[in-house]
């Protein structure tokens, strides 16, 4: 493998973990603008006024702004990632103020609910969880497969397939409706209508969730014993 002329000097494998973590960093740029362009939004922001306002469809927009937030943090993580491995090399380490901040975690890490979803959830698991850039990959028995996408504990949207039925539990924003009344969070039914949201609990960390939504879906992939 040919280096860029700046990693020369560099032991192979500190220069290869350099290159990945740039090669990284550049796709994660990409994806996210690729996400944004297509609903002729500028940011997160815009393109979730955009869904508040009825201009850009709820679905899949919301999964767009979830996917879009979800890179543009990992993005950051991985920009101070590289700045913390370039300056070590250099012998010049991060300041204590900026290491503290580089440490904090921008968001919950698909990573970090992933490898504890599978010890808690085995037994509902037909695959080992896939974990995308923006997204996990569930596959719970009998036929389910679950895309689930959060950017906080209040934000998030699990849409998955059972057969032919598709449904979505999200937290998109949704004109006022009296069937859902105070609801933070709604079901789509394969049906077309939205119902107020089972199961999960906006607000509780992403793998409480994600938990009770997966063994929820194992027993009942229509959800229809858990709505009153």
């Amino acid at each position: 493998m040919t280096m860029h002329v700046f990693y020369e000097g560099l032991a192979p494998d500190e220069a290869l973990a350099l290159e990945q973590l740039a090669k990284l960093l550049y796709e994660l740029r990409e994806n996210r603008q690729q996400i944004l362009a297509a609903h002729g939004a500028a940011d997160e922001a815009a393109l979730l006024a955009a869904i508040a306002a009825g201009s850009v469809a709820e679905h899949p927009g919301y999964e767009s702004y979830l996917s879009a937030l979800t890179l543009s943090a990992t993005q950051e993580a991985v920009r101070a990632d590289l700045k913390t491995r370039t300056l070590a090399l250099n012998g010049a380490p991060l300041a204590a103020d900026e290491a503290a901040a580089n440490s904090a975690p921008a968001a919950v890490w698909l990573l970090e609910v992933a490898e504890p979803l599978e010890e808690r959830c085995g037994e509902c698991l037909e695959h080992p969880v896939e974990v995308k850039q923006d997204a996990l990959l569930v596959f719970i028995d009998g036929g389910v497969r679950l895309e689930a996408r959060w950017a906080d504990p209040d934000a998030y949207a699990y849409r998955w397939t059972w057969g032919e039925a598709e449904l979505c539990l999200d937290t998109a924003p949704r004109p006022a409706d009296a069937a859902l009344g105070a609801a933070r969070a709604h079901l789509h039914r394969p049906d077309g209508s939205v119902v107020p949201a089972p199961v999960t609990v906006p607000g509780a960390p992403p793998l409480e969730n994600l938990e009770a939504l997966v063994r929820a879906l194992a027993d009942d992939p229509l959800l229809g014993s858990h709505i009153d």
